[in-house]
């Protein structure tokens, strides 16, 4: 008996070291996988934070240059503008001082006002163009803000995967603990037995006191790690809560100091641009009051007007011959424009002109196959007409036209066969993508197939040893029903010698006794009847006990075996739903990461096409600067020439009566 639970012992140990092997195997393996997954999404987030840092700081060279470039041209402006109100000044001085230059210079404050009119709205222009710059800028800047913000709930989601390592880690070493509790109890119950087989009650009951004091330990060290885990765990929640909370609120504080300088700073821009809208506009009211004057001043003055109607008609001449070569270059761009567009129709109608000429050319080599057929066929059949000569004649003309139409045929197929050799091209990168896209379709489901089997085989595995645990109860009953009936067979026999000793004292009792021999033999066989009837109730006992212990063992056994298939199933089942939560995560990110690669290189194509559309801009500013300063040049020379005529006015002699009359 001890032998059999000596081999069913080291038989327990063995499954339960094997079964504790395979379950630390398995979760190291999870926790390797879930590792190098964890190290893969840090280098994508790396990666995306280098980009978005990129884009930032190109995003912020970008509008410090264009404020730069803005602050220039706006200085430019007010140079300029301050320059031609001291000319206006110097101009008003001298007419004061003269006053039959007084028509000159309203014409020239009249030009200067239109001047001035036009340069105004090409600010404005600028400056909407400026503000439209600068929301799309602030537009980037929140999605990067967004993007920046995606990239902190992704941290968020590694440390909650970080987090739930741990517990894996924690539930696997309470695993190995209750392993080693059920090594340690098992081995208790073998040390009980074997102290039953040498002691008696006491010893038995020492054992239970020692078994009773080691669960109360068992269970009061099992509860302190379980009220461990849980307050670790509850403590865990409430702070990650309440930092989530304070990361939250920061976040928020700093997105509203930032938007608050940034509307201060814009709301300084827009009082200054008031303030110079405002003087822009004193000093136009100023020249609008001073241009009025000047005109009231000039209204009897109708012939010098007149000279100046031939200046401004020749101006008008000379902005036409501008405003038509112009127009005429606008004219041919356009029709390069249309020229082009047309060209690359024309090349699309050759194209589809192509596929048709070769579709109807394959269709004519058929029609001229069954003609040659037919002619040679007719051939054979005319060649004992009397016609034959006639016939001959025209079989070579209709050779010659037949091979011309044949040579036709074959530049047409050959052009036919470059474009079919185009498309066969762009089929066959079609056919290579979807066959890379099935690939990948089967190598998912391969994978799918795998983690399945992979499952499967450990739900076989544990069934099995579930299997080869009953197997072991019921061979422990079969033990029990076999020393039960072992003993059933010794009680049985004591049975029969305490009823044949019963008689031998009947019959002894019945005889009178002769001798003191007798009286002892007498004496002797109820003592030795007293000690076997002793022997048979601590026998039963025994007995009882011995299979009260078996019992509990075995129901003991039974409960640890159904807790750890219920923990092992619970586990497993967790651990599946964790994987499958990682796995949408990881299916989840690699999506974000996709649209967020989209929408980085979008962005970087607008911050392209806004960095050519401001260098266009800028070159538009010079040609326009460059066009003005040519104006100006012009309108010097006019006045020179203007000035040359009132000096030739004045020399002539016809023209001085009337000056003195005015």
């Amino acid at each position: 008996m001890a032998a059999v639970l000596e081999q069913e012992k080291s038989y327990l140990f063995e499954e339960v070291e094997q079964h504790r092997l395979a379950l630390t195997e398995k979760y190291d393996a999870q926790v390797k996988t879930l590792r190098q997954e964890l190290a893969q999404l840090r280098t994508q987030l790396d990666a995306e934070k280098q980009a978005v840092a990129v884009a930032i700081q190109e995003g912020e060279l970008a509008r410090q240059k264009d404020t730069q470039d803005a602050e220039a041209r706006s200085e430019e402006v007010v140079h300029s503008l301050r320059r031609e109100m001291e000319i206006i000044e110097k101009g008003k001085s001298e007419t004061s001082a003269h006053p039959e230059i007084t028509l000159k210079s309203n014409k020239d404050h009249a030009e200067l006002v239109s001047e001035l009119a036009s340069m105004k709205e090409s600010f404005e222009a600028e400056k909407r163009e400026l503000e439209t710059q600068k929301t799309l800028l602030e537009e980037e800047l929140a999605e990067l803000q967004g993007l920046l913000e995606a990239e902190k709930k992704t941290t968020v989601e590694m440390s909650a995967l970080k987090e739930a390592l741990k517990n894996l880690k924690a539930e696997k070493r309470e695993v190995e603990n209750m392993a080693e509790g059920m090594k340690e109890k098992l081995y208790q119950a073998y040390q009980q037995k074997g102290a039953e087989q040498s002691g008696l009650e006491e010893k038995l009951q020492a054992a239970r006191d020692e078994g009773h004091a080691q669960g109360e330990q068992r269970g009061f060290h099992q509860g302190k790690m379980e009220g461990l885990a849980q307050g670790k765990q509850e403590g865990f929640a409430g702070g990650f809560a309440e930092g989530r909370q304070r990361g939250i609120e920061e976040g928020q504080l700093q997105v509203n100091e930032e938007a608050l300088t940034k509307e201060k700073q814009m709301e300084e821009q827009l009082d200054a641009l008031r303030g110079e809208r405002a003087s822009l506009e004193k000093r136009l009211r100023q020249e609008k009051e001073n241009s009025t004057r000047l005109n009231q001043m000039a209204q009897g003055r109708d012939q010098l007007k007149h000279s100046f109607d031939q200046i401004l008609a020749e101006k008008d001449l000379l902005t036409a011959r501008f405003d038509e070569a112009i127009t005429t270059l606008t004219e041919q761009h356009e029709e390069e424009k249309t020229m082009l567009k047309s060209e690359i129709a024309q090349l699309e109608d050759q194209r589809l002109n192509l596929v048709a000429e070769r579709t109807a050319a394959q269709a004519q080599l058929e029609a001229l196959k069954k003609e040659i057929s037919r002619q040679t066929m007719t051939k054979l059949e005319v060649e004992d007409s009397p016609r034959l000569e006639e016939q001959a004649f025209v079989i070579p003309q209709n050779r010659n036209a037949i091979q011309e139409e044949m040579e036709q045929l074959k530049l047409k197929l050959r052009e036919a066969e470059v474009a079919q050799k185009g498309l066969e091209l762009l089929k066959e990168e079609r056919e290579g993508l979807i066959k890379e896209n099935g690939d990948l379709e089967e190598a998912l489901k391969k994978l799918r197939v795998k983690s399945h089997t992979e499952e499967g085989s450990k739900i076989k595995a544990q069934m099995a040893e579930i299997n080869s645990l009953n197997e072991e109860k019921q061979k422990m009953k079969e033990l029990l029903d076999q020393s039960s009936d072992q003993l059933m067979k010794a009680s049985t026999s004591m049975a029969l010698a305490q009823s044949n000793f019963v008689r031998q004292l009947e019959e002894m009792k019945r005889q009178q006794p002769k001798s003191s021999a007798d009286v002892e033999s007498y004496t002797r066989l109820q003592v030795s009847l007293l000690e076997h009837q002793r022997l048979v109730i601590v026998l039963q006992d025994t007995i009882r006990e011995r299979e009260a212990l078996v019992s509990t063992v075995v129901q003991e056994g039974e409960d640890a075996l159904q807790h750890v298939t219920q923990v092992s199933e619970a586990k497993l089942k967790d651990t599946q739903e964790r994987l499958d939560w990682t796995h949408d995560l990881l299916v989840k990110q690699t999506e974000k990461y996709n649209q967020q690669v989209s929408l980085n290189q979008r962005n970087a194509v607008l911050l392209k096409d806004l960095y050519v559309e401001n260098s266009e801009l800028i070159k538009n500013l010079a040609d326009n600067v460059a066009h003005s300063k040519k104006l100006q040049k012009k309108c010097a020379s006019y006045r020179k020439s203007f000035r040359k005529l009132r000096s030739t006015v004045e020399d002539s002699a016809w023209v001085s009566p009337i000056l003195e009359r005015i």
